[in-house]
Parts: structure tokens; sequence; C-alpha cells
């Protein structure tokens, strides 16, 4: 319910990207862990949300976590540049 409730909430949101993070992945079986990837990233495109990755994770062990860190840092610099380039002032010059 949880998952579903989040889901939601970013389509209220208007959020129309993210990551699927599945956390304590280390307490179940692999296959399962594949099955809730798969129905959160079926339930966030059904509300019109792109799931840009999932990634599954364990504090515990640390499973997981490089690689999070590694696509929410290569996210922010895409986002930055991109937001450079749309910058009101990029073409306004003062003479």
């Amino acid at each position: 319910p949880q998952t579903r409730e989040h889901a939601h909430l970013l389509a209220l949101l208007n959020v129309s990207r993210c990551i699927v993070v599945i956390t304590k992945s280390d307490l179940a079986p692999p296959d399962l862990v594949e099955f809730v990837r798969d129905e959160a990233v079926a339930l966030l495109r059904s509300l019109a949300i792109d799931p840009i990755a999932a990634v599954a994770t364990s504090a515990t062990s640390g499973a997981g976590v490089a690689e999070l860190r590694a696509l929410l840092a290569k996210l922010a610099i895409a986002d930055a540049e991109a937001a450079a380039d749309r910058s009101a002032y990029r073409w306004f010059r003062m003479p």
C-alpha cells in the first residue's frame, strides 16, 4: 500500500520521472526483489511517470548504495547543465 500511496503522490505533484529504490533487498530472495521492481515500474508507468532506473539497496551490506550514489550524481550534473542552458540570463547582456 505504501508504494501505491507514494506513486500517487508523485503523480499529484506532476513528477515526470523518478528512480525506483528497493530497500532492504538483502532480506528478500532475488526473485522477489525482481518482482517488486517490475511491479513498481509498471505502477509508475501507468501513472505517466518515467522510472529512469531501479536500484535494489541494502544498508546492512551496502549493496547497491554506490550504484545509487553514482546515478544521483550523474542526474544532478545533467540537470544542472540543462538548467544552465535554460537560464533567462544566459542571453541577456548589459551594454
